[in-house]
């Protein structure tokens, strides 16, 4: 697949615009836990638990699945090895992951991309099926690791609660000795959480570039938008006992609790299918344009949101974290969002790629480059292509994030 999906960017330009409204609480207030000031609040915690949590990562990873497909079949193009470079990618993905979580957002989910990643490329040989049939199995895993997380959440945030919040409102230093506090619990609702339905996202996304899932004129995808409003009818009741109980570990009927994260396993890659289908029709026939820049440029934006907030909430800035209810934090993810943007459209026009994703592929080519042949070496290929002209400079954008 060596032509350009635009469908793809602006996917992950939606995905973004979730992912801003699902972690902006988490960066509001300590593990997303923000003042309640009547019914706007209530609603807005209905929506993001309803439509929102659960769902927005799982297109992001989908499209990281996907990635790797595209850059399988560069790499088989040029004639160049791909495990190398794939972890290579890896490596700069962790790296940039680690550094988000601690002077960013401790809540970063690139560390479980590149550490999934691993996992991913041990049955990347598999064929479309069978990587479906493990998608079906990490799903049940996942129902597994949230029937424990429902469990055990309450046990390892209480006391965190009241450690962190004064260090957000304290000087940038301050804030990130907050972020090294909460991270072993942070990391720990992510592993159980994300991961499972992460490595299925995965599975299914390499399949879905195996079999041009994105294409235009694709039969499995035709079949499947025939049936996309049904998709989302279904997706959002499925999707109702979690937003019944959204995230609050402090609800007065465990087992209520217990249904509601367990039904997440299945409920939300259904809405993200709907999500994927709608998203995907609705850009087969557009070009690329500003209004999807950020998917263009995935990386640098969704770190992008979480400096903005910062200096929304943390003390070095406006200092209003642990203040605003639901509702408020939401409206501000949504403009955060529309001005991440606004940002990267301006930044494609003068800018070119990412600042980011330009530091990922560099990391990646100057490793190469360092363990390269000399060109003087009598067992170097003078006839190899300069890397300005190699598949891998110019493969497609397809996994930057």
């Amino acid at each position: 697949m060596s032509k350009r999906v635009e469908s793809v960017d602006a996917l992950r330009a939606f995905a973004l615009m979730g992912i801003a409204v699902v972690n902006m609480p988490f960066l509001a207030g300590p593990f997303g836990v923000l003042p309640d000031t009547g019914f706007a609040d209530q609603a807005a915690n209905f929506v993001i638990a309803l439509l929102f949590q659960g769902k927005f990562f799982l297109l992001f990873a989908f499209l990281f699945g996907w990635g790797v497909g595209v850059q399988e079949a560069s790499a088989a193009r040029s004639e160049r090895p791909f495990a190398p470079r794939y972890f290579r990618r890896q490596l700069g993905l962790l790296l940039i992951g680690i550094a988000h979580g601690v002077f960013v957002f401790a809540g970063d989910i690139l560390v479980t991309y590149a550490l999934v990643g691993v996992l991913l490329f041990a049955v990347r040989a598999r064929d479309p099926v069978g990587l479906l049939k493990l998608a079906s199995v990490a799903l049940v895993i996942a129902l597994i690791a949230l029937i424990l997380l429902a469990i055990i959440l309450g046990e390892v945030t209480d006391d965190l609660n009241q450690v962190v919040g004064p260090g957000y409102l304290g000087t940038w230093i301050d804030t990130v000795g907050a972020r090294l506090t909460e991270l072993p619990a942070v990391f720990l609702f992510i592993l159980m959480f994300n991961g499972p339905m992460v490595f299925a996202a995965f599975c299914a996304g390499l399949a879905a570039s195996r079999t041009g899932f994105l294409a235009k004129g694709n039969a499995q995808f035709a079949a499947l938008y025939r049936c996309r409003w049904a998709l989302l009818l279904v997706g959002v009741v499925a999707n109702l006992p979690f937003a019944l109980t959204g995230m609050n570990a402090e609800a007065e009927n465990p087992l209520v609790t217990l249904i509601g994260f367990a039904s997440l396993a299945f409920a939300a890659p259904i809405l993200s299918l709907a999500y994927l289908l709608f998203v995907a029709g609705w850009a087969a026939d557009r070009p690329a344009s500003s209004l999807t820049a950020a998917g263009q440029m995935s990386l640098t934006a969704y770190v992008g949101e979480g400096v903005v907030a910062g200096f929304i909430f943390n003390g070095y800035g406006l200092g209003l974290y642990g203040q605003l209810g639901t509702a408020a934090v939401m409206a501000i993810a949504i403009g955060v969002y529309v001005a991440v943007e606004l940002l990267c459209a301006l930044w494609m026009r003068f800018g070119g790629q990412g600042p980011l994703e330009r530091l990922l592929r560099l990391f990646n080519y100057e490793w190469r480059r360092l363990n390269a042949p000399s060109i003087t070496d009598p067992a170097a290929h003078p006839s190899r292509p300069r890397p300005s002209q190699s598949a891998d400079s110019a493969a497609p954008r397809a996994n930057e994030h």
